[in-house]
């Protein structure tokens, strides 16, 4: 009987020392209880996924579900040879006002510490956030992490996916806040890359942050690569973030106004920045109208440094954004289709090649680019400086300065206006 006993104890301490869901305090979970190791090598993989499911039990057990569930990362690597999931959408609760829904936060020990690898082909970690509701926010926070893949990975590092209504008003459905800071997301390893870093849908306002995607030079030929992928989502705001080896840099379908670039670096990519907003107002998601900007980005690219397609009161201003001479593409330094009040200012655009073009305001589609601002950009060794098509209105073009530029300016629109 007294054997027994001892062995029971023995049990029970070892089911606490793998994290016992119930017995979590201050809703705050330590990968290392749940068993996890670093730098052994070992498949991790089972340990934390148990660690995500108790952090997902304790957010549901929250009636309120107004506190974030916290995950802590050790210091070192933890292997993973499978795809990690935090799914938080059971949620039968409505909330009967507008506040924050609490949410999940993954918190490492610096990006160069705290490492996530996989060895395996797929999306490394997912986060299913709940069902959205109307004037309810959730949060998923990521910071001080690493992510690794040591193989050429047709998945995401991280992949955000909401639950979507079809018939809830997508305005209303925008309540997932995604905020990340210095994380790395890394695939250098030779020939490995993530196709994308992360692939985020449905967010309202995230920020990325001291955000380093880095891909090995094999990641540059993956079609539809992207270091950050956003599709209908509002206010996005990048910065101080990094890209190498990618086909877009980062690359929006459907996102609203509001949009900022800021402070960033693009190194081997085929396109920069990619924006693209719906003409038809009914299917942006969000306030329309407001402003949004891509400044004081370096960008080296080899198809577009910019391009932005259905944007309004939109700025473009003082980047540096050099084209990467070769065989595949010609290039376009800033690219702007189908939008309005559009100012471009105080770029320097340069780089070798018979085929490139500075500036082009242009329509697709249909659509129509209208009252256009050009003025104190620096362009310098290209074919053509500044292009404006035939359904272009209103392109004003002032104090530009043009260095080694065949054709200085082509204007093609109505009521175009060119001060040199």
């Amino acid at each position: 009987m007294k054997n027994l006993i001892i062995i029971s104890l023995i049990l029970l301490m070892a089911h606490l020392a793998h994290g016992n869901c119930d017995g979590i305090k201050n809703r705050t979970i330590d990968l290392v209880k749940f068993g996890a190791k670093v730098n052994d090598g070992i498949d991790d993989g089972q340990s934390i996924q148990e660690a995500f499911y108790c952090a997902a039990k304790l957010y549901v057990a929250d009636s309120d579900r107004r506190s974030s569930v916290k995950i802590v990362f050790p210091e070192g690597v933890l292997q993973v040879n499978r795809s990690l999931t935090i799914n938080l959408r059971s949620n039968s609760i409505q909330y009967p006002g507008a506040w924050n829904g609490g949410g999940i936060i993954l918190v490492g020990r610096g990006a160069g510490k705290s490492i996530l690898q996989t060895r395996s082909n797929g999306t490394l970690l997912t986060i299913y956030p709940r069902k959205a509701q109307p004037l309810i926010t959730q949060t998923i926070e990521v910071r001080d992490l690493a992510l690794k893949t040591i193989v050429a990975n047709e998945g995401s590092a991280l992949r955000i996916q909401e639950e979507y209504v079809q018939d809830t008003p997508r305005s209303h459905q925008l309540s997932i806040n995604l905020n990340m800071q210095n994380v790395l997301i890394d695939g250098t390893a030779q020939g490995a890359y993530f196709r994308e870093g992360i692939h985020a849908r449905y967010l309202n306002r995230p920020v990325i942050s001291n955000v380093k995607v880095r891909n090995s030079s094999a990641g540059l030929n993956r079609s539809n690569s992207s270091c950050l992928y956003f599709f209908y989502s509002y206010g996005v705001d990048v910065n101080h973030s990094e890209c190498l080896n990618a086909d877009y840099g980062i690359n929006m379908n459907f996102v609203a106004e509001g949009d900022v670039v800021s402070n960033s670096h693009f190194h081997g990519v085929n396109t920069g920045v990619r924006m693209y907003v719906a003409r038809n107002i009914a299917d942006v998601p969000g306030p329309s109208n407001t402003d949004g900007k891509i400044t004081g980005n370096t960008i080296n690219y080899r198809r577009h440094g910019v391009i932005i397609q259905g944007k309004s009161w939109f700025t473009i201003a003082k980047n540096n954004i050099t084209y990467q001479s070769n065989n595949q593409h010609s290039g376009v330094d800033i690219f702007v289709r189908d939008s309005r009040k559009v100012s471009v200012t105080m770029n320097n655009l340069k780089g070798s090649g018979q085929n490139r073009f500075g500036i082009i305001i242009d329509e697709v589609d249909g659509g129509h680019s209208q009252l256009t601002y050009i003025f104190k950009n620096t362009i310098f060794d290209a074919n053509t400086g500044i292009y404006t098509s035939s359904r272009t209105d209103f392109s004003i073009i002032f104090n530009n300065t043009f260095n080694q530029v065949g054709r200085k300016v082509g204007l093609n629109g109505s009521n175009q206006q060119f001060f040199d």
